[in-house]
């Protein structure tokens, strides 16, 4: 039995790693859709291990593992399958669009991810789950900062860049690539917390290498989700931290989405700004309040309506540039309910867990609250890797395993 818990711990561990350094040269769409392709095929590979390590106690964990956050997973899923039969395109719901592969065959993965998650967690060497998300998220860093040296100083455009000043290295988009970094820097900090002098200072070198891809990211909502950290790092542990810093974050949501909505009136009309990509999501939205679009038909919510006028040669949205507001036009009033109920109930669980533990044990519960409310705040203010994705889905599971304590 021990060996197949470390072989599954092993390949879970080495997903994590390797995940973030997936793409396909050769592939129509370079980056995005090859990774998702790999998180499914990975995922698959973890189910078969699972039922196979655990055997005749899998019925038994699964039981204990059901609780309200499984529940509304469960939930979501039904409630997208529904939308998605009675939405705009059932075909492109059930595999995603085309530069993404979003549908409701991934979340079916991402979903069984979680309640995997919480199944093995308490199986699994903690010390070596952190080091591997550090690890990953230093080698992109270090990858980013290459990358940026070759494209902005040495002009070598045959590497991926957007208009010769920011790199995505292995997620093409740089945005995908600082939400990534921004969300695993509390890995790196637990490092720098549970290292000896010397290995300390190479985290501490590691954690402003980070920074300064972040920075090379050219992306403001990495660089605001890098200080957010920051600020959160020093407030949780104090008297009603965490209190003031989940209010903080989600003020920082409040704000961010009423500058956008004063977008037009600093810079103008941009047909692919914020502001216009919300506005015309929401009206979209009027014509399907109850169940949306369907999963990854946001872009058929923005085209449902025009505003502020209609453009002959409009620009293609497939995405909402917002989670919440995504899952709004895809799964309607009632997926969103349900979205936030399990945002609720995995903040509430994150928050006791972290309460209730001491020592060691209450660094690692801190990481994990607040990798969760950076998830949330960043993923508000753009499009995200699936990459990033899976940490909102293994701090569900997490979250249903501290749950059944």
């Amino acid at each position: 039995m021990v060996k197949r818990i470390n072989f599954l711990q092993y390949v879970f561990l080495a997903g994590l790693l390797i995940s973030p350094l997936v793409f396909w040269p050769w592939a129509a769409v370079t980056y995005e859709v090859p990774r998702v392709w790999f998180v499914n095929r990975w995922i698959e590979v973890l189910l078969i291990l699972t039922i196979l390590t655990y055997k005749r106690d899998l019925f038994k964990k699964i039981n204990s593992s059901l609780n309200s956050i499984t529940l509304l997973i469960i939930i979501f899923l039904v409630v997208g399958i529904i939308s998605s039969l009675t939405g705009a395109d059932l075909p492109k719901s059930l595999i995603g669009n085309y530069y993404r592969g979003d549908g409701l065959f991934t979340y079916f993965h991402l979903a069984v991810f979680s309640i995997l998650v919480s199944l093995f967690w308490q199986d699994l060497n903690k010390r070596l789950f952190h080091l591997c998300l550090a690890w990953g998220s230093i080698i992109i860093s270090i990858l980013t900062l290459i990358m940026s040296v070759l494209v902005i100083n040495f002009n070598l455009l045959a590497i991926p860049h957007w208009e010769n000043r920011a790199v995505g290295a292995t997620f093409g988009n740089p945005n995908f690539l600082a939400g990534y970094l921004a969300v695993s820097l509390p890995f790196v900090f637990y490092q720098i917390k549970m290292s000896g002098k010397r290995q300390r200072l190479w985290w501490i070198f590691a954690l402003i290498l980070q920074y300064l891809a972040i920075v090379a990211s050219n992306s403001y909502g990495g660089l605001a989700i890098g200080l957010l950290f920051l600020v959160g790092w020093f407030l949780v542990g104090k008297k009603r931290g965490v209190q003031i810093f989940i209010l903080l974050s989600f003020s920082s949501i409040i704000l961010i989405t009423l500058a956008v909505f004063q977008q037009n009136k600093i810079s103008g009309f941009v047909p692919e700004g914020r502001e216009r990509i919300f506005r015309k999501i929401l009206l979209g939205v009027k014509k399907r309040p109850i169940l949306g679009f369907g999963f990854a038909n946001s872009d058929y919510a923005f085209e449902a309506r025009e505003w502020p006028i209609k453009l002959q040669h409009d620009v293609y949205v497939d995405k909402a540039h917002a989670m919440l507001l995504e899952v709004l036009a895809t799964t309607g009033v009632v997926g969103l309910t349900v979205y936030l109920l399990l945002i609720y109930k995995i903040t509430v669980i994150l928050i006791k867990s972290y309460g209730g533990a001491d020592g060691q044990e209450k660094l690692t519960q801190k990481v994990f609250l607040l990798v969760f409310i950076l998830y949330l705040v960043h993923s508000q203010t753009n499009v995200i890797s699936i990459q990033e994705e899976l940490f909102f889905w293994m701090m569900a599971g997490i979250a249903i395993n501290e749950g059944k304590e």
